[in-house]
């Protein structure tokens, strides 16, 4: 563009001559050298990469399919609401005991639906529209889980880590231990694999006594039967 600017000029400094001549032409190429200034700095403006906007209404929670389980642990996060963010284990029941709303059920539902229904419940009377970001923590999919019935202190379901293996003792322990009129030397342990079903009867009262050789590590999805003394 100042190439042709100039080129321009010269053609007229040929056509005009004297000193009026002269300072037309120093005004026209003023003039076109501000309009060629202006042009220049629109094409660089329109080359400029826009910087990113943030959404900070974007939930971190991008899973729709997984829904929520019993013994689940999911985080609830609400902004600046200290007291609403929180870890809370799922009951065995579905449900949570949440700040307000008392006993919620969330099993069976998306996150993206628990957040929905707390947005709305937390409206009603308690908070100015809030915003509510609900996070699975710890999946019960992603745990072992075992079930301990019969003559312990607090049967139900019991889940922990692939990582940290759960032997039988300590699954027991983790009920409370053996009710007064448990047979603790026939403990039966029932467990399914390849679609077969093996029962192992264990002398827990045995292990308990100092040989743990004894002991069983438990498998998920094992069950655990102990049953009552015969008079």
């Amino acid at each position: 563009m100042m190439n042709r600017i100039a080129a321009m000029t010269n053609a007229m400094a040929r056509t005009f001559s004297g000193s009026n001549g002269r300072r037309w032409i120093a005004a026209a190429s003023g003039r076109w050298l501000v309009a060629a200034g202006v042009v220049l700095l629109s094409a660089c403006a329109t080359q400029q990469t826009p910087l990113p906007v943030t959404n900070f209404n974007q939930t971190t929670v991008t899973n729709t399919v997984y829904r929520v389980q019993p013994f689940d642990t999911v985080q609830t996060i609400v902004f600046q609401e200290p007291d609403l963010c929180m870890k809370i284990r799922v009951s065995e029941a579905g449900t949570i005991n949440y700040p307000f709303l008392g006993t919620v059920h969330v099993a069976g539902l998306t996150t993206a639906e628990v957040e929905s229904m707390l947005t709305s419940r937390l409206s009603k009377g308690f908070l100015i529209n809030p915003r509510v970001n609900v996070v699975v923590e710890s999946s019960v999919k992603s745990r072992g889980h075992v079930v301990i019935l019969g003559q312990v202190r607090t049967p139900g379901t019991y889940d922990f880590s692939p990582d940290e293996p759960l032997t039988l003792l300590q699954a027991i322990g983790r009920a409370g231990g053996f009710t007064d009129i448990a047979a603790g030397k026939r403990v039966i342990i029932l467990r399914s694999e390849n679609g077969k079903e093996h029962k192992m009867i264990v002398n827990v009262s045995a292990i308990m006594k100092g040989e743990m050789s004894n002991d069983v590590v438990l498998k998920p999805g094992d069950i655990i039967s102990v049953p009552q003394i015969l008079f």
